[in-house]
């Protein structure tokens, strides 16, 4: 995070310059435009970065024409602003034009939208096809190759194949600490890929140690407040909240067998773990809440995940029903304008505020 903030004001320094010497429609002027929206992008100012994007492209396509791959990489880096936050649909429609004009490039992107919409096999086609598209050629190590890696992976876990999407996910990481290094941003997310498929498998205290490496390893590179550290609060939290769950469904499946005391010592061990674990989770959850709305908005998908799991959270706890199903329903709203009323997001949370 802090590289970023502190080239900001160098490119905004130059830029002027530029504008000063060479116009404002010239092309390298335009050039620093774009590089100033990646730099505020990636401090995960989306709304201020989206205006120099459309700055950007608006300008490039009269000035260099609209398969010039400067003005495709502007479409994209709009594109990557609406799809950060939440608006799935204007991202896919700029992605699949960028896509026309650079499709080995752009497929990615494409695909993402898929992916988010639940499309997880057209989605890994898709990946599948830049994968090797890059391994042709940029090479095996090349570092947008291993990133392609990854996506299939998230495909192929999305569709529950948890032990062949295990062994991706092993492979990207790998491929991300021997090429750049176990403290560069795109590595510290594999450590969190990874450890959302352990943890999908039940292996949660595996699942939470690398979650605590993913989150301390964001504080540290991206800052406290970045969205992808607040998403890494979450999992976190999650990760804590399905543990105390499954000692108590392992001490109800030893009961139904009558191996009673076993139960008695497993349900003790829930009990006793379950103030404390609840607790931390409502505190990370709370956490996660207030930092996406401070960087994304209120309206944000992601602000949304964090009401529906504080909510859930606080549900699970026998706490106040009224808070629960008021954060269920703000959840349930942002989700419809987000994906739509039909969508399983927003039904779900329509339904767990009707029955809190």
């Amino acid at each position: 995070m802090g590289q970023y903030t502190e080239a900001e004001p160098t490119y905004e320094k130059a830029l002027e310059g530029r504008k000063r010497v060479l116009g404002a429609d010239h092309p390298d002027t335009l050039t620093l435009v774009k590089n100033l929206a990646d730099c505020i992008s990636d401090q995960g100012r989306f709304q201020e970065a989206e205006a120099l994007y459309q700055q950007a492209l608006e300008k490039r396509k009269p000035v260099l024409g609209a398969d010039h791959p400067d003005t495709i990489s502007s479409v994209n880096g709009l594109a990557g602003c609406m799809y950060e936050q939440g608006r799935y649909q204007e991202a896919e429609a700029l992605f699949q034009q960028a896509l026309e004009g650079r499709k080995r490039i752009s497929v990615d992107n494409l695909a993402s939208c898929m992916y988010e919409q639940g499309s997880y096999q057209e989605a890994e086609a898709l990946y599948q096809q830049a994968l090797e598209g890059r391994k042709q050629v940029l090479g095996a190590d090349h570092p947008d190759t291993i990133s392609s890696v990854n996506n299939p992976a998230n495909c192929i876990n999305g569709q529950g194949l948890y032990q062949e999407a295990e062994a991706l996910y092993q492979e990207a990481l790998e491929g991300r600490n021997r090429v750049l290094g176990a403290d560069h941003p795109d590595t510290i997310s594999f450590v969190g890929n990874l450890a959302n498929c352990i943890n999908d498998q039940g292996r949660y205290q595996e699942a939470e140690a690398m979650f605590q490496q993913e989150l301390e390893g964001k504080k540290r590179v991206l800052g406290a407040d970045h969205p992808d550290t607040m998403s890494s609060v979450n999992n976190l939290a999650n990760c804590i909240n399905d543990t105390l769950t499954f000692v108590n469904n392992l001490a109800n499946c030893i009961s139904d067998q009558g191996r009673y005391k076993e139960a008695e010592a497993l349900l003790q061990q829930a009990l006793e773990g379950r103030k404390r674990g609840h607790q931390e989770a409502e505190a990370l959850y709370q956490q996660a809440l207030e930092g996406s709305k401070r960087v994304l908005g209120a309206d944000h998908p992601d602000t949304a995940d964090a009401m529906y799991n504080l909510a859930d959270c606080i549900e699970s706890q026998g706490q106040s029903s009224k808070e629960a199903k008021a954060l269920f329903t703000l959840a349930a709203e942002i989700y419809s304008r987000a994906y739509g009323p039909e969508h399983d997001e927003t039904t779900d949370a329509i339904s767990r505020a009707g029955t809190v």
